[in-house]
């Protein structure tokens, strides 16, 4: 600040000295002028004339502005352009001299925000609470060791698997009207009977780096342009699963008392982990961010060249998915020799725009939609990438003990609706978000469909659930069994597995074994029958704002469950979504809108702007005449309204009155405006709060939020 004020100053003596310097020039009569050679009226091979003087100060400007831009091509900046001072001379400099500070003040939230407001608010960003009392969604047979986590870009939930409400939205006609989703995934259409299948999950972003962050560690981006999350004075406020993997389950074989002199030697984990994608490193702090989760290897485009050499660029960000696979297998292969479980991210990136095949791949014609046609063929390819992975598990021996969990990172747009727009970017409707969602494992069986919204954050939270309810099974650690495919330690046991089922015969016979695995045979392993387990998952799923979608909600009649989402880059649009209603603030052109999404899935009728309105709507004149608030301070009477919960209610706040009205909500009756609007201003009041939260949450890196702190941090020096 010192020196932003001290540039005017500054400015003013050069220019009195420079102008003080012409000054003496003109009017020195001495032979010997005390001025430099430049500007010495004597013939020389410096001299300059008082026209070219004038000349270069006429365009002196233009001159120093040229020179600075090329400077500044040639030596770009550490700092994100905004941060720079308004002189931009003395602001690249001070990117050069001065780090960032370790926290940024200026999220000092309004005045009338109290404690209960940021705690209400909170509550609305996480899940409903899960009822670990009740039966599980799912029958486990045998322990779960190994975890894979397949991103899918860009495949939107009605692609993937295809279906008519696709063909609906972007206005294409079929080109054989019999086509069937089984003609184009049949791998993934097979699965589906046996797996866990989400079909109402929204992806918190339509920006891949910002999606895998919700993923793989269970928090809500922010909502700024571009990954700032992966600077290094952005702090994440959970333990991504990497790192809660590797802390949580140890060896109990590895443990070591080893002491240095300033700590003891941590003890091996039982987990080794490792993301996998086809692109380069250098994309916006992608390379910070993935080493911020805690991944023990990250493999990038050029690691697969280095063990493919043979891998041809595809597409716009590095060589095709099947490339990956002997880098991949080889990563795993060695994990399971060294009697390690593995958990696996993967992110495919040939379904991204342009959506390019394989060389010497025939093109499939599915719709007339050229762009369209070209994107089902490219789902199609990986259809495939996902039969040879599983089927490498399955090759293995390891199949069985393998949870496969797959999703897309975010949707895509087709000019949907009418609506130009094509791609993720600035694409703040449904399609940019709605994404596939299924969970499969041969030891697991779906007991009944998974019913409720869900978002990526619920990976994390599922992947734990299924490993804490597996460490109930003695078969689950290394030390007892060997899963490896490395069967020369143990050459009775080499035939045993040709089955693909789970090996149970290395397992320790002690008659406490004997008796457990007798009783297990019939009863399900997410059953949770340790008090250690039950606490440490009811612990977990409390400090995530996912659930698991294993676990039933404690209150089964709960109002939707309200989620935020941002679309590409990320401070585009900011949605509240909680069906039937969508509040979409755009944060450009600072202006709302609002859509009731069964009446409107087009998204083309903004109830606050659209006169008259929709014949789907009951209206009042007053409600018409109404002055909605929609700025950026809370007024305090808005908030005494929301704390009442009467639009939002409080999660443990529901009568018997809310029980009874939500029985037919799946029928498609009239809006009342009035009840929207009132909807609308308090949504808008808990999306600011969301905004405020989260980045006060990443500048201190702590979930808990204390609003005093924040309000007087800059006066305690924090």
């Amino acid at each position: 600040m010192a020196l932003v004020a001290l540039q005017p100053i500054l400015g003013c003596i050069s220019s009195c000295l420079f102008r003080w310097y012409l000054f003496r020039r003109n009017n020195e009569a001495s032979s010997s002028p005390p001025y430099l050679p430049l500007y010495n009226s004597r013939s020389s091979k410096f001299s300059v004339t008082v026209s070219s003087i004038r000349y270069l100060n006429k365009w002196k400007w233009i001159i120093l502005s040229t020179v600075y831009i090329l400077f500044v091509i040639t030596v770009r900046p550490h700092r994100p352009w905004q941060q720079l001072s308004n002189n931009p001379i003395c602001g690249l400099a001070w990117t050069f001299f001065h780090p960032p500070p370790p926290r940024a003040h200026g999220n000092i939230p309004p005045p009338h925000w109290n404690q209960d407001f940021i705690d209400f608010v909170a509550a609305q960003m996480s899940a409903p609470a899960a009822d670990l009392s009740q039966p599980p969604r799912a029958h486990l047979t045998s322990p779960i060791r190994n975890v894979v986590i397949i991103n899918l870009e860009s495949i939107r939930a009605d692609a993937l698997p295809f279906s008519q409400a696709l063909v609906e939205a972007v206005g294409t006609k079929l080109v054989n009207e019999s086509l069937t989703a089984e003609e184009i995934t049949p791998f993934w259409n097979s699965l589906m009977s046996q797996s866990l299948v989400m079909n109402d999950t929204s992806a918190t972003s339509s920006y891949t780096l910002k999606t895998l962050l919700s993923t793989f560690c269970g928090m809500y981006p922010l909502n700024v342009n571009f990954m700032e999350e992966g600077r290094g004075d952005r702090h994440f406020y959970q333990r991504c699963l990497p790192q809660l993997l590797r802390e949580q389950f140890v060896d109990p074989n590895s443990q070591t008392t080893a002491r240095r002199w300033w700590t003891r030697a941590p003890p091996n984990s039982q987990f080794r982990s490792a993301f996998f994608q086809t692109s380069d490193s250098t994309f916006d702090h992608q390379e910070e961010e993935f080493n911020k989760m805690g991944w023990d290897d990250v493999f990038y485009a050029p690691d697969v060249k280095r063990f493919t050499p043979g891998a041809k660029k595809m597409g716009w960000f590095g060589v095709g998915d099947t490339d990956l696979l002997p880098l991949f297998f080889d990563w795993v292969d060695n994990t399971l020799e060294s009697k390690k479980q593995l958990l696996a991210g993967v992110l495919t990136t040939s379904t991204h725009y342009p959506f390019p095949l394989p060389d010497g791949e025939q093109s499939q014609e599915y719709v007339t939609n050229e762009v369209l046609n070209n994107y089902l063929n490219s789902i199609r390819m990986t259809d495939g990438l996902l039969k040879k992975i599983i089927g490498g598990f399955e090759e293995r021996g390891v199949l069985n003990e393998t949870m496969f969990v797959m999703l897309g990172d975010h949707g895509h747009g087709f000019d949907d609706w009418g609506h130009k727009i094509l791609g993720a970017l600035d694409n703040s409707m449904e399609s940019g978000f709605r994404v596939p969602f299924m969970v499969y494992s041969p030891s697991l069986r779906p007991m009944e469909p998974v019913e409720g919204r869900y978002t990526n954050m619920d990976v994390l939270p599922t992947v734990m659930d299924v490993l804490i309810s597996s460490s109930q099974d003695p078969r689950w650690y290394p030390s007892i069994t060997d899963t490896s495919p490395d069967t020369t330690s143990n050459p009775s046991t080499t035939d045993q597995n040709t089955d693909n089922e789970h090996d149970t015969s290395d397992v320790a016979e002690t008659p406490d074994n004997a008796s457990w695995l007798s009783s297990r045979q019939t009863l399900n392993l997410l059953d949770l029958t340790q008090q250690a387990q039950q606490i440490h998952l009811q612990k977990l799923l409390t400090q995530y704002e996912g659930t698991s979608i294993f676990r039933p909600p404690l209150h089964i009649s709960h109002p939707p469950r309200p989620t935020f989402h941002l679309d590409n880059p990320g401070n585009a649009h900011i949605i509240l979504l909680q069906p039937p209603l969508k509040l979409v603030y755009d944060a450009i052109d600072e202006k709302t809108t609002l859509y009731s999404l069964p009446h409107d899935p087009g998204e083309w009728e903004d109830l606050l702007s659209t006169r008259p309105p929709p014949p789907w709507v009951e209206y009042r004149e007053t409600d018409l005449r109404r002055e909605l608030r929609f700025d950026w301070w809370v007024s305090r009477e808005g908030f005494e309204e929301m704390d009442q919960g009467r639009t939002l209610p409080d999660r443990e706040a529901v009568s018997e009155e809310d029980v009874e009205e939500r029985k037919g909500e799946g029928e498609v009756g009239k809006v009342r405006l009035g009840e929207v609007f009132d909807w609308a201003e308090e949504g808008f009041q808990v999306m600011l709060g969301w905004s405020w939260i989260n980045r006060e949450r990443y500048l201190t890196g702590e979930k808990e939020v204390s609003i005093w702190r924040s309000r007087y941090s800059k006066i305690l020096g924090e």
